[in-house]
């Protein structure tokens, strides 16, 4: 199977947003803010309930901000192209969130435990 030219991923009410290939992999970056979820969630959506897919080589500060409405337990999976690195979790307070993603390379997705009425969560990368 060919490599596509371009990066999509799915925002909001379902628009789809294009990335060429190149600017996900040029360096150096400018800082950046991507907006990953927004609203509610629950653990059984889309792919077994995993969302993000965000690729962080090449960059050096690494971050997730997560809002959540209730206190929750969050899976943190790391990708390479061909299988999966490692998984972790980390405890989520109710309120505003940030976890410290340098000790992760390659591509990363989010999971909750719980079913949650309002999650937020941006990756932060610079």
């Amino acid at each position: 199977m060919p490599i596509t030219r371009e990066y999509t991923y799915r925002a909001g009410e379902g628009g789809v947003f294009a990335i060429p290939f190149s600017e996900l992999f040029k360096k150096p970056w400018n800082p950046l803010r991507i907006w990953i979820h927004d609203g509610p969630y629950s653990p059984t959506a889309g792919i077994d309930g995993w969302f993000g897919g965000i690729p962080l080589k090449g960059l050096s500060e690494k971050k997730v901000r997560v809002y959540t409405a209730k206190s929750t337990k969050m899976r943190i999976a790391e990708y390479s192209l061909l299988s999966k690195v490692r998984d972790d979790t980390v405890t989520l307070n109710t309120g505003w969130n940030i976890i410290d993603l340098n000790s992760y390379y390659d591509i990363i997705a989010f999971k909750l435990d719980d079913s949650i009425d309002l999650l937020q969560a941006e990756i932060i990368l610079e």
